[in-house]
């Protein structure tokens, strides 16, 4: 194929790892890089000036989200092809993202196969041949992917965009939440929903219909009568898809059977790779908690990538938050976390939005820390592990008072994917 007609790509990604990935796993190939950057400033200038063929657009940018360059785009060329690259593929994202033109959603961490795979069909030329370029993607670890059914779908070209997007759209005007049934029927108000969260963020082990019980809210028996309301008329994604005609029955069948096959694959890595940890007790009440607190009280989803055994190629973040504990053995529990991550953490805090780091700003994120610590602590001294922590310390990484790795000290590091971009987790133990 000429110079001038290969296809061209532009690539935007704040991070500088994946635009080496990209970079490299186009070449030998018919593709041709258009140009690359790492915010969505740049990004509309980028497009304006090179017209490329296909752009390749990360969820988490600074500044400007992806969702929000993506509409950029799609103003200034309403035929504009965009692909949207994120870690996590979360319902609620690949719909976002498919409705507001986006042409297709791949999920990282991806080969080299499949994203070739991908480019091509949505330039439909599936005839086009490559040399095959092997790159290692992802960190030296157990990997794991996030998505739902519908994304696994789509990323199988067992279903277009427009039929997920209309299936989707069936359930949501099926399915409710408890928490709207019980506000929609004039059973709980706001003020009795602040009251359930704050409770949860002092005891994330309890679920909404525990607390209403506890809490008097209503009988038993009205509760129960409520939840059976709900699951009788709740559908999952794959019903949906049957409804509106995307898939039939035993198509349907055949598909989850697939589904759950490869998802339980993946949570095997994870759980044997968790059961070669030190402390491993200890280390999966700390993840257990981290995920259960983002999910309740942040309202994120959160979910695994991979658990690194060691910190030598370890990349610190814009922030780090320790807490130590004393007890049966040293240890201290540490957030990594990206400017974004702690603005949104610290928005969850104060319960507004928050767009400037601050001294307040890392002393929320500290307590968010603490309340991690606090119920990873009680839950562990069930078992006979007693501890106390320590005042919490930020480390600003992009300054000279850096987090330090100790020779002295065993760290296990657990990779996390989220709806607000991704962290990390570890744990510091006495060697």
């Amino acid at each position: 194929m000429s110079a001038e007609n290969r296809p061209r790509i532009m690539i935007v990604d704040d991070s500088s790892f994946m635009l080496s990935v990209i970079t490299d796993m186009l070449k030998g190939t018919e593709f041709e890089i258009a140009g690359q950057c790492q915010d969505g400033s740049h990004a509309l200038e980028l497009y304006e000036r090179t017209k490329p063929d296909i752009v390749l657009l990360d969820i988490v940018l600074p500044e400007q989200t992806g969702p929000e360059i993506l509409d950029k785009i799609l103003d200034i060329d309403a035929k504009a092809k965009v692909i949207m690259v994120s870690s996590l593929g979360t319902e609620d994202m690949v719909v976002d993202c498919l409705r507001r033109g986006a042409s297709h959603f791949i999920q990282k961490p991806f080969d080299q196969e499949h994203f070739l795979r991908e480019l091509r069909d949505l330039l439909q030329k599936e005839d086009s041949k490559t040399t095959k370029v092997n790159v290692g993607l992802s960190f030296k670890g157990i990997i794991m992917g996030m998505r739902f059914f519908g994304q696994y779908l789509l990323e199988k070209h067992r279903i277009t965009k427009e039929q997920l997007l209309k299936a989707i759209t069936y359930q949501k005007n099926i399915n409710i939440s408890l928490e709207q049934l019980l506000i929609q029927d004039g059973l709980l108000n706001g003020k009795d929903i602040m009251h359930i969260k704050a409770i949860q963020k002092h005891d994330l082990d309890k679920e909404l219909p525990s607390i209403i019980l506890e809490e008097k809210l209503m009988t038993k028996e009205k509760l129960n009568n409520i939840l059976a309301e709900q699951k009788k008329s709740r559908i999952y994604i794959g019903e949906a898809m049957v409804k509106t005609g995307a898939l039939n029955m035993q198509e349907l069948e055949e598909e989850l059977k697939a589904y759950k096959k490869e998802e339980s694959k993946e949570e095997w890595e994870i759980t044997k790779g968790l059961e070669k940890v030190k402390n491993q007790i200890i280390v999966k009440s700390f993840i257990d908690y981290t995920i259960k607190i983002f999910q309740k009280i942040a309202g994120e989803m959160v979910k695994v990538r991979a658990c690194i055994p060691a910190a030598k190629t370890f990349t610190l973040q814009d922030y780090t938050f320790e807490q130590k504990g004393q007890g049966n053995i040293g240890l201290a529990f540490i957030l990594n976390l990206s400017e974004a991550v702690t603005l949104r953490t610290a928005s969850v805090m104060y319960n507004k939005e928050i767009i400037q780091i601050t001294d307040a700003v890392l002393d929320a994120v500290k307590e968010f820390l603490n309340i991690i610590d606090g119920n990873s602590c009680t839950k562990l001294s069930s078992v006979g592990l007693n501890f106390t922590t320590l005042p919490p310390i930020c480390y600003d990484n992009r300054a000279k008072n850096k987090f330090l790795f100790s020779a002295d000290d065993e760290y296990m590091i657990v990779s996390l994917i989220s709806t607000m971009g991704d962290f990390d987790i570890l744990v510091k133990s006495k060697v």
